[in-house]
């Protein structure tokens, strides 16, 4: 039996559980996730990232004797919360390489691939492609429908930054420039940017 304050909360901290839940719900609907995704709340991109980084790290098994062979793979425009989230996940051994884009600032995924083809070779560990939707840099967009067929082919977990952008899949002008992210395996989206909230 519980006093009445300690009843109040137990109702309030369901309630805001719901809350969340539903809020991650309909992010991962505006992005055409599957069922059977998961999410969190975190208090920002920064975070979110390393969450990120970190379930794609242990979702792959990586060994820690392995983390100065594996590459992750991003543009020249890529956040810096994705260089500080390795670190923090204990990749900082791991190779960043920088894949080359194309005149409107995109990444390649020729350019990526080549490298993944290359990197495989002489025995290094591709992991992880980070691409981006809306760099806070240039609001240049990857093409991320490309970049997952790249990933899958080489078996890469597809990381989508779209902590500056994502919420332009709201409109119906920029929709396409959201096709593939449901390919993604984790994307991180931020509500106080485009959202306003």
């Amino acid at each position: 039996m519980a006093n009445s304050d300690e009843a109040n909360i137990c109702l309030t901290s369901t309630s805001i559980v719901e809350i969340e839940n539903k809020l991650i719900t309909w992010v991962a609907d505006l992005f055409g996730y599957p069922a059977g995704h998961a999410g969190n709340i975190s208090s920002g991109g920064s975070l979110a990232t390393l969450t990120a980084l970190a379930v794609a790290r242990d979702s792959r098994e990586l060994k820690a004797a392995d983390f100065h062979r594996c590459v992750i793979y991003c543009s020249e425009f890529t956040h810096y919360s994705v260089q500080k989230g390795l670190r923090a996940v204990g990749l900082r051994e791991a190779i960043l390489r920088t894949v080359p884009t194309d005149q409107s600032l995109k990444m390649t995924a020729s350019g990526l691939e080549r490298q993944i083809i290359e990197d495989t070779k002489t025995g290094l560990l591709p992991f992880l492609v980070a691409a981006t939707v809306g760099t806070t840099l240039t609001g240049s967009v990857d093409p991320v429908n490309d970049i997952a067929d790249v990933c899958d082919r080489h078996q890469l977990w597809l990381h989508v930054d779209a902590a500056y952008g994502g919420f332009f899949a709201l409109c119906d002008e920029t929709k396409q420039l959201f096709v593939g992210v449901e390919r993604s395996d984790s994307i991180v989206v931020n509500p106080h940017k485009g959202a306003y909230l």
